[in-house]
């Protein structure tokens, strides 16, 4: 993927949930890592806006079942 320029967002679904941003739309991509893992997402979150200063993007979201990494 990375050869291709390819990126997409993603957020865990437990993030998700306590955003209570909705229903998501199901999804039929496979997501295949680096280190030859595939994901499975839950489902997609399309055209959530995103404020970056004064403007407001739209991204779509790829939702996984993933672990949060969490720093101090």
């Amino acid at each position: 993927m990375c050869d291709l320029g390819v990126s997409f967002s993603r957020m865990p679904y437990s993030i998700f949930q306590k955003l209570g941003l909705g229903e998501l739309q199901t999804t039929p991509i496979s997501l295949q890592f680096i280190d030859d893992s595939v994901k499975y997402p839950l489902g997609i979150l399309e055209n959530f806006p995103i404020q970056v200063g004064d403007f407001y993007v739209h991204d779509d979201f790829i939702i996984l079942d993933m672990v949060v990494d969490v720093y101090a």
